[in-house]
């Protein structure tokens, strides 16, 4: 496994990142600056909100609405056949027999 070793650079505060094989030391999990703490929060202050965002809820209204009309449509299909589909000329049916097939 690759590890991150921090060599110094030329200049003061300078630090170079370089990825080579170090077996007695285990490659970082989490970089830039952040701890397993820091990770945590911020990654799970999304969920704890008191309430979802306004914009989650338009979404979500959005999402069951062509939810809904993919249902019916479904059920339409089922109760009236597969002539709603329009195939009433032989090109047309290329489009059931390769879902068939």
């Amino acid at each position: 496994m690759a590890s991150v070793i921090h060599d110094q650079g030329l200049f003061a505060g300078e630090e170079i990142d370089n990825t080579a094989e170090a077996p007695g030391k285990r490659a970082e999990l989490v970089l830039g600056g952040h701890t397993l703490k820091s990770l945590t929060a911020a990654v799970v202050s999304f969920p704890e909100r008191d309430r979802a965002p306004r914009a989650w809820w338009i979404a979500l209204a959005i999402s069951a609405t062509v939810a809904i009309g993919f249902f019916s449509l479904i059920g339409y299909l089922i109760a009236t056949g597969v002539g709603v589909w329009g195939n009433n000329s032989p090109v047309g049916w290329a489009w059931p027999i390769v879902n068939f097939v």
